[in-house]
C-alpha cells in the first residue's frame, strides 16, 4: 500500500483510512473484463453442444487483451497469500458464472462441474500466459 501511496502522491495512512486493507483496495481497483449475464445468452446459443468450447474462447479472448488479463491474474497472485483475494476470484468465477451456467444447463452437482472447469481454464491461464508452455503459448 505505500508504493501505491507514493505513485499517488499521498500518504500511506490516508490509503488506510479510505479502504481499510490492501484487499479492500484491490477490490475497489478491479474491473472485471465481463458481465457473466451479459456474456451466458451467447454461450448458451447453441445449448449444450458448444459451452465448452464458447468458455474456453470467451476466456481466450479475455486473456489475449493485455488489458483485461490483468484483473483475473492479480486476483490469482494476490489469492496465493490473501484470503479475501481467493475469495473475490472465486466469487466471480464460481458464483457469477460457472455455477450459473451449470444450473442452466441442467448439469447434476453444478458446484462441482463448476470448480472443475474453472481448474481446467485457469490452468490454460496460468500455462498460456504466465509459464508460457511452448505450444500452448503460441496456438
Amino acid at each position: 500500500m505505500r508504493a501505491i501511496a507514493a505513485k499517488a502522491g499521498v500518504d500511506a495512512s490516508l490509503l488506510v483510512q479510505f479502504f481499510g486493507n490492501k484487499v479492500n483496495l484491490l477490490a475497489e481497483a478491479i474491473e472485471w473484463p465481463f458481465d457473466p449475464e451479459v456474456e451466458m445468452p451467447r454461450l448458451l446459443a447453441d445449448g449444450k453442444r458448444n459451452v465448452g468450447r464458447r468458455l474456453a474462447e470467451l476466456a481466450i479472448h479475455t486473456w489475449d487483451d493485455e488489458g483485461t488479463r490483468h484483473p483475473v491474474f492479480a486476483l490469482l497472485r494476490a489469492g496465493m497469500t490473501e484470503p479475501e483475494a481467493a475469495e473475490m476470484l472465486r466469487n466471480f468465477m464460481i458464483h457469477r458464472l460457472y455455477a450459473p451456467l451449470t444450473e442452466r444447463l441442467g448439469s447434476d452437482k453444478p458446484e462441482l462441474r463448476a470448480g472443475l472447469a474453472v481448474s481446467q481454464i485457469i490452468g490454460v491461464g496460468m500455462g498460456r500466459y504466465v509459464l508460457k508452455f511452448e505450444g500452448l503459448a503460441s496456438a
